[in-house]
């Protein structure tokens, strides 16, 4: 895997020495998003992004998520998990989980939930929302 910057159309590999740290990780701890910025006006060895495969830069091995626009699932996920001692019908749940997260919305307070890590891809991996879509997302590394 080899990190890159983006800009347009072309990619520019990125050592330690542009980078400005040992590692992605460290270069996000204190980013200096400027030193990158100068990098796309210098010349150096650019490549045509059709030339690569896009990977995802990093390689987690736990993400926490949070989103408002999960309320739907989030509902699911309290339904389907109900116990089987709540005296709540599942109607009566979903209400409650719905003012949950209608009150989080309404508060700014975040819903955190832990992804797997293979939710983080580049464009090598075939992505979508809907059955239907064909689109991939994905960043260079």
């Amino acid at each position: 895997m080899r990190l890159g910057l983006v800009a347009g159309e072309q990619i520019h590999a990125l050592g330690a020495e542009e980078l400005g740290a040992g590692n992605l990780n460290e270069f996000l701890a204190a980013p200096d998003w400027d030193r990158l910025e100068r990098l796309v006006d210098t010349g150096g060895p650019w490549r045509s992004l059709n030339e690569v495969s896009l990977t995802a830069p990093v390689e987690p091995q736990q993400i926490v998520q949070t989103g408002a626009n999960y309320r739907t699932h989030v509902i699911d996920l309290v339904a389907a998990s109900m116990r089987k001692d709540d005296s709540r019908s599942e109607t009566e749940i979903r209400e409650a989980a719905a003012r949950m997260m209608d009150e989080r919305t309404a508060t700014g307070e975040p819903y955190f939930f832990i992804g797997l890590p293979a939710c983080v891809v580049g464009d090598d991996v075939p992505w979508s929302s809907r059955p239907t879509a064909t689109s991939t997302i994905g960043s260079w590394s």
